[in-house]
């Protein structure tokens, strides 16, 4: 497992030998490393569950934006200001 705190997909054949290894440390150790793995795993599909969440309220604010920009386009708008262009 190396200095990782998840089993790889690739690894998890071989991995599950360990949990059923005659030495018991051996067996105490593979299921302290699952249970970890099942921890980092749950903790890093709650932060990506709270990042799309961040997502999708970002873009919502995004739209909302949208659908005023063009009310803020028409008072920000100078069109006399074409008087003031430096010629260069």
């Amino acid at each position: 497992m190396g200095l990782s705190t998840t089993i790889p997909r690739k690894h998890r054949e071989s991995f599950n030998r360990f949990l059923t290894h005659q030495d018991p440390r051996i067996r105490a150790a593979a299921r302290e490393m699952e249970a970890l793995d099942a921890q980092t795993r749950a903790e890093w599909r709650e932060l990506r569950r709270q990042e799309q969440e961040l997502e999708d309220r970002m873009l919502e604010a995004w739209e909302c934006i949208e659908a005023v920009e063009p009310e803020i386009d028409d008072l920000t708008d100078n069109k006399d200001d074409d008087d003031d262009e430096i010629p260069f």
